[in-house]
């Protein structure tokens, strides 16, 4: 709830300076350009790409991965643990449409490759799930896996993967910039405060479990 509070704030004061004090700036119109530069140098390659990476943070595969995951923590016993993803999931969720509908800025003004959402453009909901889905399972195998490469890769995954997905989104013409590196922060934010609660609900219970 903390965390839901806090980063809610903290976006949608900045999210309204974007659509209000900032609107006409040049920072805004970097941030339209950009999305604009994009859109001029599609191609078929990229086009493929992006859908990829797009579809990988889409509502459904964040579900079905977070699911499986849940999965496996509860048939490893792990229940306080499959809990607190789903919690975190459906916190993540929230605060994503608290923020979207209270600053609800409009999609970038580019030809969009794909169904847009009715949500609006700030933040980028599908990097902040990528974070925290992902950013999840790396705390899990940071903690719990013994191979060094393992936490290596888990910690690599999820930086290659929000950097993808967030060109992706820009790429297609659904997110500016300013909406990603939000979307970004949120997924952090939220991340940081699991982790605490996460150490102390979570981990000495069942974390040291085979």
């Amino acid at each position: 709830m903390i965390g839901y509070i806090l980063v809610s704030a903290l976006l949608i004061a900045a999210g309204l300076l974007v659509v209000g004090p900032l609107k006409h700036t040049s920072l805004i119109a970097w941030d339209e350009r950009t999305v604009s530069w994009f859109a001029q140098h599609r191609t078929h390659f990229q086009n493929s790409v992006s859908l990829y990476w797009s579809k990988l943070a889409d509502a459904p595969s964040i579900v079905a991965v977070g699911l499986l995951i849940a999965i496996l923590l509860a048939i490893r016993g792990r229940w306080r643990q499959s809990a607190y993803l789903a919690a975190l999931l459906a916190v993540e969720l929230g605060t994503f449409l608290t923020i979207s509908y209270s600053v609800g800025r409009a999609r970038p003004t580019v030809v969009h490759l794909g169904s847009v959402p009715s949500t609006g453009s700030f933040p980028s909901g599908h990097i902040a799930a990528t974070i925290v889905l992902y950013g999840f399972i790396a705390v899990l195998l940071w903690k719990s896996a013994t191979a060094r490469v393992v936490r290596f890769l888990a910690v690599a995954w999820v930086l290659v993967a929000a950097l993808a997905v967030g060109w992706a989104r820009m790429y297609r013409g659904m997110h500016h910039p300013l909406d990603v590196l939000a979307g970004a922060a949120m997924g952090i934010g939220l991340l940081l405060v699991f982790s605490v609660a996460f150490n102390t609900v979570c981990w000495p219970a069942e974390g040291r479990r085979s």
